[in-house]
Protein backbone atom coordinates (compact mmCIF):
# COMPACT_ATOMS: atom_id res chain seq x y z
CA UNK A 1 0.00 0.00 0.00
CA UNK A 2 2.73 2.45 0.84
CA UNK A 3 4.59 1.90 -3.07
CA UNK A 4 0.42 3.13 -4.03
CA UNK A 5 0.57 6.04 -1.68
CA UNK A 6 4.15 7.04 -2.75
CA UNK A 7 3.02 6.52 -6.62
CA UNK A 8 0.22 8.97 -6.18
CA UNK A 9 2.74 11.57 -4.18
CA UNK A 10 5.12 11.19 -7.50
CA UNK A 11 1.83 11.26 -9.79
CA UNK A 12 1.28 15.00 -8.45
CA UNK A 13 4.84 16.13 -8.81
CA UNK A 14 5.54 15.58 -5.41
CA UNK A 15 6.99 12.96 -3.32
CA UNK A 16 6.07 12.29 0.68
CA UNK A 17 9.53 13.05 2.26
CA UNK A 18 10.30 10.01 4.23
CA UNK A 19 11.79 11.58 7.04
CA UNK A 20 11.86 15.17 8.83
CA UNK A 21 15.04 16.27 8.79
CA UNK A 22 14.63 19.61 10.27
CA UNK A 23 14.04 17.35 13.71
CA UNK A 24 16.91 16.59 16.14
CA UNK A 25 18.07 12.97 14.80
CA UNK A 26 17.33 11.37 18.38
CA UNK A 27 13.64 12.87 18.25
CA UNK A 28 11.01 9.78 17.98
CA UNK A 29 8.93 11.82 15.72
CA UNK A 30 11.50 12.13 12.52
CA UNK A 31 9.50 9.69 10.62
CA UNK A 32 6.21 9.22 8.83
CA UNK A 33 3.18 9.72 11.06
CA UNK A 34 1.71 5.74 11.48
CA UNK A 35 -2.13 6.54 11.67
CA UNK A 36 -3.28 3.52 12.06
CA UNK A 37 -0.75 2.99 15.29
CA UNK A 38 -2.17 6.43 16.52
CA UNK A 39 -5.77 5.55 16.21
CA UNK A 40 -5.14 2.36 17.22
CA UNK A 41 -3.95 3.84 20.59
CA UNK A 42 -6.16 6.80 20.71
CA UNK A 43 -9.29 5.96 18.56
CA UNK A 44 -10.91 9.32 18.73
CA UNK A 45 -7.78 10.96 15.89
CA UNK A 46 -9.81 8.55 13.33
CA UNK A 47 -12.46 11.49 13.04
CA UNK A 48 -9.76 13.94 11.75
CA UNK A 49 -7.65 11.29 9.44
CA UNK A 50 -8.21 11.36 5.58
CA UNK A 51 -6.25 10.43 2.51
CA UNK A 52 -5.32 13.86 1.20
CA UNK A 53 -4.98 14.80 -2.63
CA UNK A 54 -1.09 12.84 -2.62
CA UNK A 55 -2.74 9.50 -1.54
CA UNK A 56 -1.09 9.66 2.02
CA UNK A 57 -3.37 9.54 5.22
CA UNK A 58 -3.23 13.09 7.04
CA UNK A 59 -5.07 15.19 9.03
CA UNK A 60 -6.05 18.89 8.54
CA UNK A 61 -3.53 20.67 10.15
CA UNK A 62 -5.51 24.01 10.31
CA UNK A 63 -8.29 22.13 12.01
CA UNK A 64 -7.35 22.55 16.12
CA UNK A 65 -9.11 20.21 17.00
CA UNK A 66 -7.57 17.64 14.69
CA UNK A 67 -3.77 19.07 15.76
CA UNK A 68 -5.02 18.55 19.41
CA UNK A 69 -6.39 14.90 18.52
CA UNK A 70 -3.30 14.21 17.29
CA UNK A 71 -1.11 15.65 19.93
CA UNK A 72 -3.23 13.24 22.33
CA UNK A 73 -2.26 10.33 20.48
CA UNK A 74 1.64 11.04 20.19
CA UNK A 75 1.71 12.20 23.70
CA UNK A 76 -0.13 8.24 24.84
CA UNK A 77 1.36 6.05 21.87
CA UNK A 78 5.34 7.59 22.52
CA UNK A 79 5.61 8.79 26.14
CA UNK A 80 2.62 6.91 27.81
CA UNK A 81 0.85 10.11 29.25
CA UNK A 82 -2.96 9.97 29.08
CA UNK A 83 -5.58 12.35 30.29
CA UNK A 84 -3.37 15.10 28.19
CA UNK A 85 -5.41 18.04 27.71
CA UNK A 86 -5.12 21.90 26.79
CA UNK A 87 -7.78 24.99 26.78
CA UNK A 88 -9.40 25.77 23.40
CA UNK A 89 -8.10 28.98 23.89
CA UNK A 90 -5.17 28.06 24.03
CA UNK A 91 -2.30 27.78 21.14
CA UNK A 92 -1.59 23.66 20.65
CA UNK A 93 2.19 23.19 19.90
CA UNK A 94 2.98 20.72 17.97
CA UNK A 95 4.61 17.57 19.84
CA UNK A 96 7.75 16.72 17.65
CA UNK A 97 8.84 20.12 17.64
CA UNK A 98 8.12 20.17 21.42
CA UNK A 99 10.45 16.93 21.71
CA UNK A 100 13.31 18.75 20.40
Amino acid sequence: MKDKQRGASAAKGRAAPAEKTGLHPRNPHRGRYDFRQLIACSPELAAFVATNEYGDESIAFADPAAVKALNRALLKQTYGITGWDIPAQYLCPPIPGRAD
